[in-house]
């Protein structure tokens, strides 16, 4: 019972914490973008997969690894018209500063997804979503902050459908219908 109250309790209080035109932002830059990277490493990796199943579902060129040497490969080779997504709990993950560090050289836009407004990542990002709770400072592998962050990604892909082309809301459609075929 104490777990779930605390879930709800920092679902209702991320209202104050996360920024709705920090959201609007990075959605701008996603439907801007040539190329969308999203990293994640340890338990973020679940978020930047879930990312990238929601924005290839509308077309848009989108991956995502949590492997170091795939990160610092591919942000290697991104550019000023490309978008690199992070998401870290802490912001101080080295293989994610690396991956900001070589996709800054390139110009490229980096919005990060976090629960620390000060750390290293939120520090060298252009956008940064935060996704910080109560709960955050007392436990340092916090569950609520990922819960929090699959928010925020709900709150991207609602935020991508109103402003999606008539094309790309097809295109949702399509891959609804192509991942039917699956079920029995």
């Amino acid at each position: 019972d104490k777990v779930l109250a605390l879930t709800a309790r920092s679902l209702q209080d991320s209202v104050t914490v996360i920024d709705a035109g920090q959201i609007e932002r990075l959605v701008d830059k996603i439907l801007r973008s040539s190329r969308i990277f999203i990293i994640g490493m340890g338990a973020s990796s679940a978020l930047a997969f879930d990312l990238q199943h929601k924005l290839l579902r509308f077309g848009l060129d989108a991956n995502y690894s949590h492997d170091s040497h795939m990160i610092n490969i591919v942000c290697t080779g991104l550019k000023a018209n490309d978008l690199l997504i992070v998401f870290s709990h802490s912001g101080e993950s080295r293989e994610i500063l690396d991956g900001i560090e070589l996709a800054r050289a390139n110009g490229t836009f980096i919005a990060t997804i976090c629960s620390y407004e000060h750390s290293s990542a939120a520090n060298a990002s252009d956008c940064t979503i935060l996704s910080s709770s109560f709960e955050t400072r007392f436990r340092s592998d916090s569950l609520t902050s990922r819960i929090i962050q699959f928010a925020i990604i709900d709150m991207i892909y609602v935020s991508i459908v109103i402003k999606a082309s008539p094309s790309m809301k097809e295109n949702v459609n399509l891959t609804r219908i192509a991942v039917a075929r699956n079920k029995t």
